[in-house]
């Protein structure tokens, strides 16, 4: 909506969706999609728990099966072995260790503390209300979302969504000019988050 408010109508009001091509290598939306469907899969059986370092240990082993057998079903064709394609998958395999690998950190920290951690939900469905005014007249604007997953830890909501592109901390920083000041620079990281937590509330 920050970057194209006409192409967000067309496709989330309107419903048109995207057109459908043929991906002869790797889109970034693939690149993606694959990333969170081999997270999901994996996440989704320990909601209401959290997996132990064994577990995580084991998923980082089979990893490169989990992401081939990601990659037949989002991408549905081409070859993984060369070219591009091969550089996808391997960048693919080394953000998804990077990500384990932050996961048995926190794992053994919270075992270090004597703390806990319980996934609540994933993909968790998101709605909320914000009511506004414009031109005199009251109306509610609806807003959702889709969490990729929601902790809880000591007491502590954590909401986390799985980014696959480049982030950096000012990216999530709210400025001295405060949350307007971030609409204005379409920090579009931090205002998902900072919905989501109102959503979540």
């Amino acid at each position: 909506y920050l970057i194209c408010p006409l192409d967000f109508y067309y496709r989330y009001i309107l419903g048109l969706g995207e057109e459908e091509e043929v991906e002869e290598n790797i889109s970034a939306s693939t690149f993606g999609s694959v990333v969170h469907q081999v997270l999901e899969d994996f996440f989704k059986n320990h909601v209401n728990s959290f997996p132990s370092l064994d577990e995580l240990e084991q998923f980082k082993t089979n990893l490169p099966d989990l992401l081939k057998a990601a990659f037949k079903l989002i991408y549905k064709m081409g070859d993984l072995t060369f070219g591009e394609n091969y550089l996808q998958f391997s960048l693919a395999q080394k953000m998804l260790e990077k990500t384990i690998d932050f996961e048995i950190s926190e794992v053994k920290k919270r075992a270090m503390q004597g703390t806990t951690c319980t996934i609540a939900e994933i993909e968790s469905s998101l709605n909320g209300v914000i009511p506004a005014t414009k031109y005199g007249i009251d109306f509610e604007m609806n807003i959702r979302g889709k969490a990729d997953r929601i902790d809880h830890e000591n007491n502590i909501v954590r909401i986390i969504d799985y980014i696959s592109g480049p982030v950096t901390s000012g990216d999530l920083q709210i400025k001295k000019d405060g949350i307007k000041g971030a609409f204005e620079r379409t920090q579009s990281k931090l205002i998902q988050l900072l919905f989501y937590s109102y959503m979540e509330s």
